[in-house]
């Protein structure tokens, strides 16, 4: 049931190229002066060894969309399947293998950030050993990003939507709650109203409900907490960005809550499928700051349906959170 509803089709945006895939722009380039510094230099000037660590640093974000791309198997799509080529391309022009980066990468966002400083020197001490192939490998890479970056890429969903589809679910939040690597979300496939936008943070959200709280949705489904933006004042005195995040979160769903209420509307709070280890304390921050009258929803996603960023769903995952939420609804007595 869930799986079979429609994806509402969108229109390429592009205002939607990201700046990772804007970096992957200058890897041929920064392969191609790394070769000319090495010939006219030497091999380790400290210049080249820079270059080196700039290119190496793109590659891990090469090798995490490569991850990312073949942890979605085998619900591909025409997006994942040209990014996935284009790393293909990339790597090859750098003349590295992409197989142990992809794993070694993978391996380090699920235990800790810190290590990928060891996966970056290799790289770069690998890249200062090998001269490139041909460069039309990495021009090849570069027109493939900025391609896949605008296929089947949703005009940006901040813009509230006039009507509330007939489930009478509104959907709150960010990348998460949107949809990225794949072509329809947990919101889509319960035909929620959805204005989740890619970056968004609580203060965001806040404003999304803001704009959409007149359409008096009876179910609010809010999905959010891993993106933060510091804007604590100074004057202020020391601010953690924890404290910031919790005061954000909690001004957050506690004006959903109050405002909901005023119409017997109920809140749903999803918390996010985190596959790292130890686990983020944002994660934490979000149950400590659902208030009372929202429900947290734990869909308890298994590690092999989130992405190989240990962030986002698979399209198995959005399922699971699909089919969570309604279960939670359909239990629900209708107000009276």
């Amino acid at each position: 049931m869930l799986d079979s509803v429609p994806a509402d089709p969108g229109a390429p945006s592009v205002a939607s190229v990201s700046g990772a895939n804007a970096a992957f722009a200058a890897s041929g380039w920064l392969r191609r002066a790394l070769d000319l510094l090495r010939a006219r230099f030497g091999e380790r000037t400290p210049l080249a060894v820079l270059v080196a660590f700039g290119h190496g640093f793109l590659l891990m974000l090469a090798a995490q969309v490569m991850g990312v791309c073949i942890s979605c198997l085998p619900d591909w799509n025409a997006r994942l399947a040209l990014s996935a080529a284009a790393t293909v391309c990339l790597f090859w022009g750098a003349g590295v293998p992409a197989l142990l980066p992809m794993v070694a990468v993978w391996l380090v966002g699920w235990v800790t950030p810190a290590l990928a400083i060891v996966v970056w020197w290799g790289l770069a001490m690998r890249l200062l050993r090998t001269r490139s192939r041909a460069y039309l490998a990495s021009a090849l890479g570069l027109l493939l990003f900025l391609w896949t970056s605008l296929i089947g890429d949703p005009v940006d969903a901040s813009h509230a939507s006039e009507t509330l589809h007939p489930s009478g679910i509104l959907c709150l939040g960010d990348s998460s709650a949107y949809g990225v690597f794949v072509d329809r979300s947990w919101c889509d496939m319960l035909d929620a109203t959805k204005v989740a936008a890619r970056g968004a943070d609580a203060d965001d959200t806040l404003a999304q409900w803001e704009r959409t709280k007149a359409l008096r949705p009876p179910w609010v489904v809010i999905q959010v907490g891993a993106n933060h933006r510091h804007a604590a004042d100074p004057a202020a005195g020391p601010v953690t960005d924890d404290d910031e995040r919790l005061a954000a979160l909690r001004r957050c769903f506690e004006r959903v809550v109050a405002d909901a209420a005023g119409w017997g509307g109920h809140v749903l709070v999803i918390d996010y499928p985190v596959a790292r280890w130890p686990e983020p304390s944002w994660r934490k921050l979000i149950r400590d700051a659902v208030p009372a009258g929202a429900r947290l929803v734990d869909p308890a996603l298994p590690w092999w349906e989130i992405t190989a960023d240990h962030l986002h769903p698979t399209h198995r995952g959005h399922v699971r959170i699909a089919a969570a939420v309604r279960r939670v609804i359909d239990a629900t007595p209708a107000s009276g």
